[in-house]
């Protein structure tokens, strides 16, 4: 059992801006007469590392060591959000229960709200989320390096989300690399990496291709392998939103020059 809190954040709209949002959490750390608190009784070694950690530091190192491989390219970003990404993954019964909120003294309500879905406050849920996220990040690799794959013919339900790729006019000179200290494995393809619920990549344009469009279009593809599209028209029998945060996407997903 554990009391509910509010976090404040930022969020972003279909034109980049930035909306603030608060978000309720569990506070699986608060301990409540036991001295043992939900997260003190995580075991960790029984669960999958998470490996999230310093993502944005590597992938800079990535975007480094395409620019020596590819002096003269220009370099398109994009990235994509998991919409509603814990709530994605059940507990089991037993953890459901051991996972309750209490809204005691909210307004008069003794209330024990059980928690059916991974919650925004347990120690393990990060852990347990990253073998989906890791998952679509190397589905999206896998695609990004398929010779058969192509962009322009074999397009996800999310496409038509893309616009045009974002960049700046050719005669703005592009940086050289330097030297790295580190090999971050990069090759001629590009690459995709994941922070927890936040993909994104970086691919080569090169001359009289559109390759750019392959590490967009295969992170999409990606997201439609592991959530179902939704059917059009108001079909699904269950009311359900879709894996990827549209909005986001909008306004993140389409193609810029890194």
């Amino acid at each position: 059992m554990g009391p509910v809190g509010i976090v404040s954040q930022d969020s972003t709209d279909a034109f980049g801006h930035r909306l603030p949002k608060d978000r309720p959490i569990h506070d699986q750390s608060f301990s409540l007469g036991s001295g043992q608190s939900h997260n003190n009784r995580v075991i960790e070694d029984e669960l999958t590392p998470c490996r999230y950690s310093f993502a944005l530091l590597r992938f800079i190192h990535k975007i480094a060591a395409l620019r020596a491989i590819y002096p003269a390219a220009r370099i398109l970003l994009s990235k994509f959000d998991f919409k509603l990404a814990y709530q994605r993954v059940h507990f089991r019964a037993e953890l459901a229960l051991q996972s309750c909120i209490t809204t005691k003294g909210l307004g008069g309500l003794n209330l024990a709200l059980v928690s059916l879905r991974t919650t925004f406050g347990g120690s393990p849920c990060p852990l347990i989320f990253s073998e989906i996220s890791e998952t679509v990040t190397n589905l999206t690799n896998a695609i990004i390096r398929c010779s058969d794959y192509d962009p322009a013919s074999f397009l996800s339900h999310y496409s038509h989300l893309l616009g045009s790729a974002k960049v700046e006019p050719d005669d703005v000179p592009l940086a050289a690399a330097r030297s790295l200290m580190v090999d971050p494995e990069a090759d001629e393809f590009g690459t995709a990496d994941v922070f927890l619920d936040d993909n994104f990549s970086a691919i080569p344009q090169l001359d009289g291709d559109s390759a750019g469009d392959r590490g967009a279009q295969a992170a999409l593809l990606a997201l439609d392998v592991l959530g179902q599209p939704l059917l059009p028209d108001g079909g699904e029998s269950l009311s359900r939103d879709a894996v990827l945060a549209i909005d986001k996407a909008i306004a993140e997903g389409t193609r810029r020059k890194g």
